[in-house]
């Protein structure tokens, strides 16, 4: 299943509490810290660019991983506080996120929306969502 919302601005609850505290918490459900990861990844390049760190993309390793993702119903997200604090740092300049290839584990849950600026677009492929709560706009 595909959703697209393309609108003027989409706007995500806002949380008094920092995005990078939020995601290392230990109390976050398996779910939650996959929607972290999933957020992290699509910012590293932003936060790469921003600081002129030039790295080359391996995407058959990048496609494996996501492969190996899928296949494990019990994949334990992986980042550090660090990819979280350089997420953060680069959230505000997020203006749209695309989620979830067919190719990678199914996104379940979107309340790490909450602590994304408004968005101007969002595509989420291959999800299995059951609260669309944050998408509320």
């Amino acid at each position: 299943m595909t959703i697209a919302f393309h609108r003027r601005k989409l706007f995500a609850m806002s949380v008094p509490q920092k995005f990078s505290d939020w995601a290392c918490d230990p109390r976050r459900t398996l779910e939650e810290r996959y929607g972290a990861e999933l957020l992290i990844e699509w910012l590293a390049s932003t936060w790469k660019k921003k600081h002129d760190i030039k790295e080359e993309t391996n995407y058959e390793a990048d496609r494996l991983r996501k492969k190996e993702r899928q296949l494990n119903p019990a994949h334990e997200p992986n980042y550090s506080r660090k990819d979280a604090e350089r997420t953060e740092e680069v959230l505000p300049e997020m203006k749209q996120y695309t989620v979830s290839w067919n190719d990678d584990r199914p996104l379940r849950d979107l309340s790490v929306l909450r602590f994304c600026p408004p968005l101007e677009s969002i595509e989420l492929r291959n999800t299995e969502i059951r609260d669309w709560s944050p998408l509320l706009f």
